[in-house]
């Protein structure tokens, strides 16, 4: 499922798929979408005073609302993170409820390849 999203979801929504997809090496109930240039992040202008909000939250939803209407429901959250370039990327963590874990588990491929 997150092979569509980061593919097929992302391409029809920006044009492009997302710049990686990888699974977390401590949870194995967590995935990482990449992207280094999130449109939401590049066309708003965040106030001094409000931090580091990250727009691409937007994005995050319209992930979890994916993910949620095909029955895998998961917690979304939009992470900004410095490159060695000095722009920041964003980060999509994708945890997966208890019971969509079991689910992965049963459809795993042999090979530990990614299998949603």
């Amino acid at each position: 499922m997150l092979q569509y999203v980061s593919n097929v979801l992302w391409k029809h929504l920006f044009g492009k798929a997302a710049d990686n997809l990888e699974r977390s090496m401590e949870n194995e109930d967590e995935y990482m979408i990449h992207e280094n240039s999130p449109v939401t992040n590049t066309f708003v202008s965040v106030p001094a005073d409000m931090g580091h909000l990250n727009c691409a939250a937007f994005i995050a939803g319209i992930i979890a609302g994916a993910l949620d209407s095909a029955r895998f429901n998961a917690k979304v959250t939009a992470h900004l993170v410095e490159s060695e370039t000095g722009i920041d990327r964003t980060i999509f963590l994708v945890k997966f409820a208890p019971e969509v874990r079991v689910s992965l588990t049963l459809s795993s491929p042999p090979d530990g390849g990614l299998c949603c």
